[in-house]
């Protein structure tokens, strides 16, 4: 397999999974007791907050490197008037 594609698939299930925990801990703040009865009380409302507060920051990363891996070969080719 070629490393290039190797690497995007890596970054894309890392997206993925960090979206999934991200939209999951967001509703155990918000909605906590739903998510705490689905989750057996193992994600309370303080861990999701904690959970969900730390996530930005690799999820944004995360987030700019899948687009830059997406756009660049499409921008690089436009700005060489490649076709």
């Amino acid at each position: 397999m070629n490393r290039k594609l190797l690497i995007r698939k890596i970054v894309n299930y890392l997206l993925l999974i960090f979206t999934i925990i991200y939209i999951i801990t967001g509703l155990g703040v918000s909605e906590h007791r739903i998510i705490e009865s689905i989750t057996i009380s193992l994600l309370t409302k303080p861990i999701s907050h904690q959970i969900h507060s730390n996530l930005i920051i690799p999820f944004v990363i995360l987030l700019i490197i899948h687009v830059y891996l997406s756009i660049r070969p499409k921008f690089f080719k436009k700005l060489l008037g490649k076709k």
